[in-house]
C-alpha cells in the first residue's frame, strides 16, 4: 500500500492482499523483498564505483587501469547492470492511483519501458569496448561515451524513495545523498581541469 506524505514523498507499508491467478504473473518479484533491496543496494555500491573510477581513467589514463584485471572487472560490472535491466523488467510497482501493488507482468514491463529503460540500456552498453572491439584503436572521443555509464547514480534517489523506513531516516540518507552528490561533482570537475591543464602544454 502507497501513503503520500505532505513534502510529496512516499512510504510504502505491506500489506496482505489475494490476488487473483489472472492478475498474479509468474516470477515477480515483489519491490519491497529484502532480496530486492539487497540487490539495490549492490547494484548503487557498483554505481558508485564507476561514479569515481571512470573520470579517473579518462583524465588520467593509468596503466594499472589498462590491464585484464580491470577490463575483467568493468565487464562483469557491466554484466551486473544488464542483469540489472531485466530484474526490473520483473518488479512489482505500486500503482499511484489506487495504491495497490500491480503484479501483471505485462504492466511492469510497459511501465518500465515508459520510464527509465532508456537510461538504463544507455548507461549499460560498453560503448567504448564496442568501439575498441570494431575499431581496434583506443580514441579518447571514444571513451567519452563511458561517461553514460555515471547515469547509474541516479537510481539512488529511487531506492530510497521506496524503501519502508521512518521519514526521519529517509531524511538522513537523502541528506547523504547530497553530500555525495557534491563530492562526485567535485572528483568529476577535478578530473575535467586536468584534462584541460594538459591539453595546453
Amino acid at each position: 500500500m502507497l501513503i503520500k506524505h505532505s513534502d510529496d514523498g512516499y512510504m510504502y507499508f505491506e500489506q496482505e492482499k489475494v490476488n487473483s491467478t489472472e492478475n498474479m504473473s509468474k516470477w515477480m518479484i515483489r519491490v519491497n523483498d529484502t532480496r530486492k533491496t539487497n540487490w539495490d543496494v549492490f547494484i548503487i555500491i557498483l554505481a558508485i564505483y564507476n561514479c569515481f573510477s571512470i573520470p579517473f581513467e579518462i583524465s588520467f589514463t593509468p596503466e594499472f587501469m589498462e590491464g585484464p584485471i580491470f577490463f575483467i572487472v568493468n565487464t562483469c560490472i557491466d554484466l551486473m547492470f544488464l542483469g540489472d535491466i531485466f530484474v526490473s523488467f520483473r518488479t512489482t510497482f505500486y500503482d499511484r492511483e489506487t495504491g495497490d501493488e500491480v503484479f501483471e507482468a505485462r504492466r511492469t514491463s510497459s511501465g518500465y519501458l515508459k520510464g527509465r529503460f532508456t537510461i538504463d540500456v544507455l548507461s549499460t552498453v560498453p560503448f567504448d569496448n564496442l568501439a575498441l572491439l570494431f575499431t581496434k584503436t583506443k580514441s579518447p572521443l571514444l571513451q567519452l561515451f563511458s561517461l553514460l555509464k555515471l547515469a547509474r547514480v541516479t537510481r539512488l534517489s529511487r531506492i530510497i524513495a521506496k524503501m519502508n523506513v521512518k521519514q526521519d531516516v529517509k531524511n538522513g540518507m537523502k541528506l547523504a545523498q547530497l553530500i555525495f552528490n557534491i563530492v562526485m561533482y567535485i572528483h568529476c570537475l577535478a578530473c575535467l581541469w586536468f584534462v584541460v591543464a594538459n591539453s595546453d602544454q
